[in-house]
Formats: C-alpha cells, structure tokens, sequence
C-alpha cells in the first residue's frame, strides 16, 4: 500500500469512526497529512481576571483575559464543561492564567492529589480552551507520546 492510499484509508477510517460515535471515548482523531489543524488565536475580553474568575489575589494587578472563540470542530469536544462546584484557588489560577496569556511554558509541581490538573482543568474550561491529560511516569518511552 502506498504512502497515499495509506493516508486516504486512515481519512475514511477516520471519518468512519466520527461518524458513528457522537462523543469519542478514548481515540483523538487524527488529520489527514495534508490537513493541518492549527491553534485559533483567543480573542481579548473586555473583563478581566476578576469578573472571569471572580477575584484577584492581593498580590496580582487585574488584567486582561483572552478566550478561545474559533475551536475546530475535531477539537471542541476536548473543551471541558465548567465545574460550577470547583472552588478555584485563586492565587494559583491568576498565576496559571497570567502565563498562558504571556505565552510562556507553564510547569506545575506538587504532591499527588494537590489539584494540578482539576486547576488546568478548570481554567481550560473558563477559557474555552482544549484539555488533555496525559499521564506521566518515569517509564512513558517517547513511542506512546508521538507514535512509532
């Protein structure tokens, strides 16, 4: 099988699959090599931090939040649902958020069961943004990230 009909069999398989399945479970869809899916730049509020997450460390100054509006359809249904039970962490989501509009590289650490990735979560889901959890352990091997 050429490389070309590989990639028209995996298209159809593809769109086979989302066809049948209103909500996937556990495959992410993959594009086809000549589609690239690319990130939609989030478009700035008028709020701020504080009217979108309803307060603002004493430490930080309020600013501007920016929110993903121009989702891809083979995305939108990695966007969490707001958790309206979640008790934020103020100080921490300000910081997280602060990062992400800055653009930088974001690196969370602390014990297991602290709240890092219901923090990510949440903030995914205020934002409009996609959340993927990938567990991570000493012996994850490159293969199971990027594929053979």
């Amino acid at each position: 099988m050429s490389k070309i009909d590989l990639d028209s069999f995996v298209a159809d398989a593809m769109a086979d699959m989302l066809s049948k399945k209103s909500e996937p479970e556990v495959y992410v869809p993959v594009a086809a090599a000549e589609e690239v899916v690319e990130a939609p730049a989030p478009t700035v509020l008028a709020d701020g931090f504080a009217a979108m997450f309803g307060a603002v460390p004493k430490n930080i100054a309020d600013f501007q939040v920016s929110q993903w509006t121009d989702i891809p359809e083979c995305v939108k249904w990695h966007i969490p649902a707001i958790d309206t039970e979640y008790v934020v962490q103020v100080e921490e989501a300000a910081r997280l958020v602060s990062g992400l509009m800055d653009g930088d590289k974001i690196l969370m650490t602390g014990p297991t069961g602290s709240g890092k990735s219901s923090l990510v979560k949440y903030v995914c889901a205020k934002l409009g943004a996609p959340f993927i959890r990938i567990n991570m352990s000493a012996d994850i091997e490159s293969g199971a990230l990027f594929g053979q």
